[in-house]
């Protein structure tokens, strides 16, 4: 069995706002979501996942792309610069039954945890290339060729749906969420979630039923956390 590690990940926060005429105490009501002018400069755009001496993985708070891939590694996984020069290998070592990188020991993407065989990357469409995956790594353009991989893409639509996410604490004077959501559905930069139970995710502490509608990205700056369970 391939070596694993548990990875949790912190205690997430409350993206809070304030409409033209009034305040309201959490987020937004379900309909009257209006967008704000809110400068988020001084807001970080990643998040660290997992650190060792050889990798450094952090996740974006900045999207890109059309959507997710997710891309299953079972030999090897070159991956290209966009002038097609090489910009790294994963290969999985049957001997050791781990990968071995030989990549940049900073990646940020959207979740790269090579010892929990996670290996995702905001992406392009991959129907708009016969021959190429087009992902991000480090803010830049990669290219994989789409022969050599199995993989999987998503729309941020679908991503959304799939995971249970929180809610990021985007200004000083925010009220603090440690409540953890499923999104029932999206509409453009909105989304309607939901609190879930412990019997939906072993990880949740708080739990209180709490419906509503809130931004969850202002441009391409994401405005919550994907959330992982185990």
């Amino acid at each position: 069995m391939k070596n694993k590690i548990i990875l949790l990940v912190g205690a997430s926060l409350i993206f809070s706002c304030q409409e033209k005429e009034k305040v309201k105490e959490i987020g937004y009501e379900m309909d009257t979501i209006e967008k704000i002018e809110t400068s988020y400069d001084n807001v970080s755009k990643d998040s660290l996942l997992f650190e060792d001496d050889i990798l450094t993985s952090k996740t974006d708070f900045i999207i890109q792309g059309d959507g997710v891939v997710n891309i299953n590694i079972s030999q090897e996984l070159t991956i290209y610069n966009n002038d097609d020069s090489l910009f790294g290998k994963i290969m999985f070592s049957e001997e050791s039954e781990s990968y071995v990188l030989e990549m940049p020991k900073v990646i940020n993407a959207r979740y790269f945890v090579p010892m929990l065989d996670q290996f995702y990357f905001d992406a392009n469409n991959p129907n708009t290339d016969d021959s190429n995956l087009y992902i991000y790594i480090n803010s830049e353009v990669k290219k994989v060729k789409k022969s050599t991989v199995d993989f999987n893409f998503v729309t941020w639509e679908n991503y959304l749906k799939s995971n249970f996410i929180t809610l990021r604490k985007m200004q000083n004077n925010d009220q603090l969420d440690k409540y953890i959501y499923q999104v029932l559905n999206v509409e453009k930069d909105s989304i309607s979630i939901k609190s879930i139970a412990k019997e939906e995710c072993d990880a949740v502490e708080l739990y209180k039923d709490v419906s509503k509608k809130i931004r969850w990205k202002d441009n391409d700056l994401l405005l919550i956390n994907f959330y992982e369970c185990n």
